[in-house]
């Protein structure tokens, strides 16, 4: 048994010539770099490992500095001082897509490229890399950029 059907696709074909790549990189982009914002901004468990001397200089600072009261232990997340990692991810559209990016002054030491990204932080925060790699490969950004490209033909008239 053979079914034949036929349907109108004409609207969705005038609808996609309507669309240029220059609009959908920084639509796709923006969405793509809005998942990965998601993702870094969730901070993860406190991984609870010691956090060791870089030299007697640092040890005799962390010292003074406890004594002093400018800093406490155990160090609590987002007290004073704090310039909030997590909610200083910012997505800006470009021509090519979108650049994602924290304008805390720490932020590479603690989810930057693997070259920046101190190896106390390994393992616990998700660096940008990281990230990246993981998108490609569990289907995120794919899915992301599909559902943003289906979203511009459907504005452009086609759905």
């Amino acid at each position: 048994m053979e079914f034949r059907l036929q349907f109108d696709i004409s609207e969705a074909l005038a609808a996609l010539d309507r669309v240029s790549a220059a609009q959908i990189a920084p639509v796709v982009g923006v969405a793509v770099a809005e998942e990965a914002r998601d993702i870094l901004a969730r901070y993860p468990a406190a991984s609870g490992r010691a956090q060791p001397f870089r030299s007697a200089k640092s040890r005799r600072f962390f010292f003074a500095a406890l004594r002093d009261g400018r800093i406490s232990v155990p160090y609590r997340r987002g007290g004073p001082g704090s310039q909030g990692l997590g909610r200083r991810w910012l997505v800006t559209p470009d021509g090519l897509g979108a650049t994602l990016a924290n304008s805390a002054s720490y932020a590479g030491l603690v989810q930057g490229e693997r070259a920046e990204q101190a190896r106390y932080h390994r393992g616990t925060w998700p660096g940008v890399e990281e990230v990246a790699a993981q998108m490609e490969r569990d289907g995120t950004a794919r899915q992301v950029a599909e559902e943003a490209i289906i979203g511009i033909i459907t504005q452009g008239g086609a759905g």
